[in-house]
Order: C-alpha cells, then structure tokens, then sequence
C-alpha cells in the first residue's frame, strides 16, 4: 500500500527484489512502513537494496528531505 507519494501515479502496484540482501534484495517486514526507492525495468517496478530504500525511521532513508520538497 502506497501511504505517501513523491513521484509518480501513487497507485498500488506489484513491487520486486531480489531475493537475498547479497543481490540487493530489499526483505520488508510485515506492518513495517519504509521508504521505497522505485525504477521500472523492462515494464516492472523494482526496488533495491542498494539504493536507499529502506525503513521509514531510519534517517538514511531520506524522508524528511523528500517531505520538505529538497
């Protein structure tokens, strides 16, 4: 579920990672809010570990600066 939006349409859509963390697999934890980091890729949207998605909370995520427009 999409709570927040800062590009893009917004809609809830299918997301995929990879697997396991060494792939930069994302693995997100049931009731846990996060901040995702989205590309398509050949028509799917992905997420990676590697970029910086990641828990809500955690200020590495970025979402202060996105919630101030920066």
């Amino acid at each position: 579920m999409v709570s927040e939006n800062f590009k893009g349409t917004g809609s809830v859509e299918t997301l995929q990672t990879e697997l396991y963390g060494a792939m930069c697999g994302v693995e997100f934890v049931a009731g846990e809010e996060y901040v995702v980091y989205a590309k398509r890729q050949d028509g799917v949207l992905t997420a990676s570990l590697c970029s910086r998605t990641g828990v809500a909370t955690d200020k590495e995520s970025g979402l202060s600066v996105l919630r101030d427009g920066g």
